[in-house]
């Protein structure tokens, strides 16, 4: 007979817990990385931190989200052409200064069609630029 290495209680043979105070009387370890391959068990490789590539982006995606949100959803695609449409959408709205209502519209009109070619361009090239 053992004795439990947490209360000291004298132990039975066969018996995987302590009974008096229920701490395990096995030790729980790990397979090597060596045993795991002996077994037959493929592993993947093991890449370093910052090696993935980026995924696709859809061009539909890329479209829906500019068309809903206009310069923000080309942040999707191309965060630089976001960049530059929010300014030129901020510039038309300066230059057609006369209500804040029309020049909203006028903006959005010339903005949003925009916004929303340059972000199916930006995706298309970037699945191009991946091949």
């Amino acid at each position: 007979m053992t004795s439990c290495s947490n209360c000291g209680a004298r132990i039975r043979s066969g018996i995987r817990f302590c009974e008096e105070c229920g701490a395990p009387l096995f030790a729980v370890t790990s397979p090597h990385f060596s045993e795991w391959e002996g077994a037959g068990h493929a592993t993947a490789p093991v890449l370093p931190v910052g090696c993935g590539t980026q995924p696709p982006k859809k061009v539909g995606t890329a479209v829906l989200l500019s068309a809903l949100f206009g310069p923000l959803g080309l942040l999707y695609s191309s965060v630089p052409g976001a960049l530059y449409m929010l300014l030129f959408w901020c510039f038309l709205v300066l230059a057609t200064c006369d209500d804040w209502i029309s020049d909203q519209m006028i903006a959005t009109l010339i903005a949003w069609p925009i916004c929303v070619v340059w972000a199916a361009i930006a995706a298309r090239s970037f699945n191009q630029d991946r091949r």
